[in-house]
C-alpha cells in the first residue's frame, strides 16, 4: 500500500490530573508504524502547569504546537488542528489526550479505508484500562440517545465490520475529501460554537447525508479512559449536553423529533438547575445559526424504537440502553448485516 499523508489532531485542556496518560498519548502517536503522518498539538489555554509538559514532548518529537489563547473545547481545538493541518493530508486522525493508539492501528484503519473510498469516516476497537471495549462504533437511535456498540465486552471474536451511525472522537479517522465535502470547502470539522457534545455525532450523520458512509473496522487500535475532559456529570457537562441535544434536535428529522427536548431535559433534570436555564437560553440564541442546516436522520443506520421502547427509555434509561446494546452487539455479530435493514427484536436499525 502507498501510505497517503495523515494530520493526528490531539488537543489538551488542563490534564494534570491525568497527566501520565498524556504523556504516555503523545510517546505511542510518536512510535506509530506509519511512514507518512504529521502530528498536530493543540493546548486550549491550559492554566494548569500541563502545557509545559505537553510542549516539552511536542518540541522533543517534532509536532506542531499551537497554544490558543482561551477553552475553544474539543471542537474549536480540532477546528484550529484542522486548519493548520499539511494541505496533501488525505485523513485526519482525531485522537483524544486521554486515549492512546497502538502501534499498527493507523496502518491498519488507512488501508481499510482507502479499499473502500466511500468512507468518509470509521474507527477500530477502543478498549478501556481492564481490556474490556469501550467503544467500537457509536449507534444513534430516534431520541438522539448514542449507543456505544460492544462496551464492556471482550474483543476476541469480533472480527465483521459495521455501519454504524457516526466513528467516537476518541480515535477517530476521517477522509478530508469527505469533510470537505460536508462543510461546502470550509475549513472545519465541527460547529465551532459546539465546544464538546456536538462534534462527533453531528459529523457522522452530516457525512451519511452527503453520501458518504462510516464504518466500524475489527482492529484493535488503541485504549481509553472515558470521561477525563468533562467529568462524569457536573454543570457544565449538564449544560453542553441539553443545549447541544436540543441543538441536534432542530436539525433532524427523527419522527420522535417533538420528543427530543423530553428525554433531554431529563437527562439534566437532576444536575443543577442554573446550566439547564442557560442550556436552554443559548439554545434560543443559538438555533438561528441552523436554520440552513438540516439533516435526515435515516439516512445513517439509526435504532428505530417502538411506543414500548420510548416508556422504557423514559423510565430506566440506563437499564434500558444496556438492553438495547447487548442484543444489538449479538445480533449485529451473528447476522449477515445489510446497511439498511436489521431488526432487533421490534426495532429496527436502518
Amino acid at each position: 500500500m502507498a501510505f497517503p499523508k495523515a494530520s493526528i489532531l490531539w488537543v489538551n485542556y488542563n490534564s494534570m490530573n491525568f497527566i501520565n496518560i498524556v504523556t504516555d498519548s503523545l510517546k505511542e502517536i510518536a512510535n506509530l508504524d506509519y511512514p507518512n503522518y504529521e502530528v498536530i498539538v493543540v493546548d486550549n489555554g491550559s492554566t494548569d502547569g500541563s502545557f509545559a509538559v505537553i510542549r516539552e514532548l511536542a518540541e522533543r518529537n517534532n509536532f506542531k504546537l499551537i497554544r490558543l489563547n482561551k477553552n475553544l473545547g474539543f471542537t474549536g481545538g480540532n477546528n484550529a488542528g484542522f486548519r493548520a493541518r499539511d494541505k496533501d493530508s488525505k485523513y485526519v486522525v482525531l485522537i483524544n489526550n486521554d486515549a492512546i493508539p497502538f502501534q499498527n492501528s493507523l496502518e491498519e484503519l488507512v488501508e481499510l479505508m482507502e479499499n473502500e473510498e466511500d468512507v468518509g469516516g470509521a474507527q477500530g476497537i477502543i478498549l478501556d484500562f481492564n481490556g474490556l471495549i469501550d467503544r467500537a462504533g457509536m449507534m444513534m437511535d430516534e431520541v438522539l440517545a448514542s449507543h456505544p456498540l460492544f462496551r464492556g465486552r471482550s474483543p476476541i471474536g469480533i472480527n465483521k465490520p459495521l455501519a454504524i451511525t457516526y466513528p467516537s472522537g476518541a480515535f477517530a479517522v476521517y477522509r478530508v475529501k469527505a469533510v470537505l465535502d460536508v462543510w461546502h470547502g470550509k475549513e472545519k470539522l465541527f460547529f465551532d460554537f459546539g465546544f464538546g457534545y456536538f462534534d462527533d455525532n453531528v459529523l457522522g450523520l452530516q457525512l451519511w447525508n452527503h453520501g458518504w458512509k462510516c464504518k466500524f473496522y475489527p482492529v484493535i487500535s488503541g485504549k481509553h479512559r472515558q470521561s477525563t475532559s468533562f467529568g462524569k456529570a457536573g454543570p457544565l457537562r449538564a449544560y453542553l449536553s441539553l443545549r447541544n441535544a436540543l441543538l441536534l434536535g432542530s436539525m433532524v428529522n427523527s419522527r420522535y423529533k417533538g420528543l427530543i427536548p423530553a428525554f433531554a431535559l431529563r437527562d439534566s433534570m437532576p444536575r443543577a438547575f442554573r446550566p439547564i436555564s442557560r442550556a436552554i437560553s443559548d439554545f434560543l440564541r443559538l438555533r438561528p445559526l441552523l436554520e440552513d442546516y438540516r439533516l435526515d436522520l435515516y439516512k445513517a443506520p439509526v435504532i428505530r424504537l417502538s411506543l414500548e421502547d420510548l416508556i422504557k427509555l423514559m423510565g430506566l434509561r440506563r437499564k434500558f440502553t444496556a438492553e438495547i446494546g447487548r442484543k444489538l452487539s449479538t445480533l449485529l455479530q451473528n447476522t449477515e448485516v445489510t446497511e439498511t435493514n436489521l431488526r432487533i427484536g421490534g426495532n429496527l436499525v436502518s
